[in-house]
């Protein structure tokens, strides 16, 4: 059987033809459809036989052409990467009751997580450095001392 078949160009003579047309084209928005094309096909129909080769053919980097080649596998397993910030922000309005619910029954940890992001509370670090003297010291010492001789009447210094 030749290139045609029943009016139709085979699947291996359709590849050469684009390829042939590909070597042609610079741009790799041009020969990524034509590796796609190759990747969907089984093994043994493949011209030619290696990933490399046909990177070679189409004058591009192999690494590209694998990267193509990765991004196909992944969608043939309809594996979804998992990203945590869309999966929370198509959920907001479900966080968003739970958080009001939470608070109705007295949650203050989420009452204050809700005014942290409506941003009615910003919490800042302030240092505060106090200086104290001797004579400072010594003041607050006999305060203190003087203090719980007050609260304490029964208890004697030994």
């Amino acid at each position: 059987m030749g290139p045609v078949a029943e009016g139709r160009l085979t699947d291996a003579a359709l590849l050469d033809s684009m390829l042939k047309s590909a070597q042609r084209i610079a741009p790799l928005e041009k020969k990524k459809p034509i590796v796609l094309d190759w990747l969907k096909l089984p093994p043994a129909k493949r011209v030619p036989r290696k990933l490399e080769t046909l990177a070679k053919q189409l004058a591009i980097d192999t690494q590209i052409a694998e990267s193509w080649a990765a991004e196909v596998r992944v969608e043939e397993l309809g594996v979804k990467t998992h990203n945590s910030r869309d999966f929370f922000l198509s959920k907001k309005r479900e966080i968003d009751e739970g958080m009001l619910k939470a608070v109705g029954r007295g949650n203050a940890q989420m009452a204050k997580i809700i005014k942290q992001m409506t941003g009615e509370l910003v919490e800042k670090a302030e240092n505060v450095q106090v200086v104290l003297t001797a004579d400072d010291y010594s003041r607050l010492s006999k305060r203190a001392e003087s203090e719980l001789r007050e609260e304490l009447p029964g208890i004697r210094e030994v």
